[in-house]
Formats: C-alpha cells, sequence, structure tokens
C-alpha cells in the first residue's frame, strides 16, 4: 500500500514539472542535481517497500550514498535549459564569447577554444531542451564568468518552441500513475 501511495506521489511530481516546462520559460536545471533528484526518488521507492530488513536498507543507503557522490562529480558543469533549441543557444554563446574576447571555433553545435588545447562547450538537443555541458572547460579562468554570464543571458531569449519536455513529462506521470493503479487493481 505504502508503494501505491509513493508512486502516486512521484507521478504527481513529474507530471508538476512537466506543467512548469509546459509554460515555456527557459528553465535551466544543473544535471548535478536533477541526478540526485532522481536517485533520491528511486531508492526513497524501494525503501518504502516494507518487507525490507535493516541490511536490506542499510544496502539501499550506502548504494544511494555512493550514486550521489558519483552524479555530483561526473555531472558538474552539465545543465539542461527547457524550451530552447541549440540553434537558438549558439549565436548567445558566441555573441558572449566575443564580448569577452576569447578565441573559438564553431564545430557541430560545439564552440572549441583553440588556445586552451581545444577544451570545448558542447551542445545537444533533445525534446525541444538543450544539454549544455561546461566540464571541458571547468578549470580554465573564464569559466565561472562565461557560465554565470550565459545561463543569465538565456533567461532573456523571447523566442518559444513547442514545450515537448513538459508534454513527455506530463504523459510519463499519468502513465505511472495510471499502470501502478492497474497493477495494484490486478493484484487484489
Amino acid at each position: 500500500m505504502s508503494y501505491l501511495i509513493y508512486s502516486r506521489i512521484f507521478g504527481i511530481i513529474i507530471i508538476i514539472l512537466g506543467c512548469l516546462c509546459v509554460t515555456r520559460k527557459k528553465i535551466i536545471i544543473s544535471q548535478q542535481y536533477y541526478m540526485i533528484f532522481l536517485y533520491t526518488l528511486i531508492c526513497g521507492g524501494i525503501a518504502v517497500n516494507t518487507i525490507w530488513k535493516y541490511q536490506s536498507l542499510l544496502i539501499i543507503a550506502v548504494f544511494y550514498l555512493f550514486s550521489i557522490i558519483i552524479a555530483y562529480d561526473i555531472m558538474k558543469g552539465i545543465y539542461n535549459i527547457t524550451n530552447i533549441k541549440t540553434e537558438t543557444l549558439m549565436p548567445v554563446i558566441t555573441n558572449l564569447l566575443d564580448e569577452k574576447g576569447i578565441v573559438y571555433e564553431v564545430r557541430d553545435n560545439s564552440v572549441v577554444f583553440t588556445n586552451y588545447d581545444n577544451k570545448e562547450i558542447k551542445c545537444k538537443e533533445f525534446l525541444n531542451s538543450t544539454e549544455i555541458n561546461f566540464r571541458d572547460i571547468i578549470r580554465l579562468p573564464f569559466y565561472g564568468d562565461v557560465k554565470d554570464s550565459l545561463l543569465s543571458k538565456v533567461k532573456l531569449i523571447k523566442e518559444t518552441v513547442f514545450p515537448t519536455t513538459g508534454v513527455y513529462l506530463i504523459m510519463m506521470g499519468i502513465i505511472l500513475i495510471v499502470v501502478v493503479q492497474l497493477i495494484v487493481n490486478l493484484i487484489r
């Protein structure tokens, strides 16, 4: 029974996130915190099961902590920006770098810094959202300034796209709630 309640709450959270994306606002999410949130929900769902013994809960807790530490390190410098296409984001990046006087080349949705061992900022689009990866330039002297300036300029972009990510999240939340309810009805 607690599993059913937890699954419903998880589904409702996914639907709420989808509704936020449907507003067509540019939402910037750090992948570090997104992964921590996801691991928390998954491990919380596993731990809610009442048949676990204390040893099993300890293993889940260790897995959870290990996953968070790994996710925090691996996902550092990666951001997901909803409701923006890569072709809209790339000119913003290049204009910002021109303003700062940083030498670069544009190659296949990436900005390559030729004066810094070809380190790059990579962009990848999925469901009308763009993932921007700063991991390669984290140790460069201008990283913090470029990242902060870019993320603040993204919010000023007026162009809107169909909120595919929001629709996808809403559908996934509804499917989760319905499937769990169907499984519970079949078990009874």
